[in-house]
């Protein structure tokens, strides 16, 4: 499964963008590219623990079913 989030397509976007200014215009493009980074970072692990959550509760909810299942009597019909 292919990312556009890789270090690697950051990385040739980065030295892509500008080759020269000076040090505080090359500062803020850096500055900006971390500060998007950073939000597709936090984007992504709030996606991540809210399937976290959802896996949790199916798991909860099939020990649930387990135990009523285990503790069901059983029909011995002959």
């Amino acid at each position: 499964m292919s990312s556009n989030y890789g270090p690697s397509s950051y990385l040739k976007k980065s030295t892509k963008a500008e080759t020269g200014g000076s040090a505080s215009e090359i500062g803020e493009s850096v500055d900006k590219q971390l500060e998007a980074l950073d939000q597709k970072v936090a984007d992504k692990t709030d996606e991540l623990l809210q399937e976290l959550d959802k896996m949790s509760n199916r798991i909860d909810a099939l020990k649930s079913s387990t135990h009523a299942l285990v503790n069901e009597p059983i029909d011995q019909q002959q």
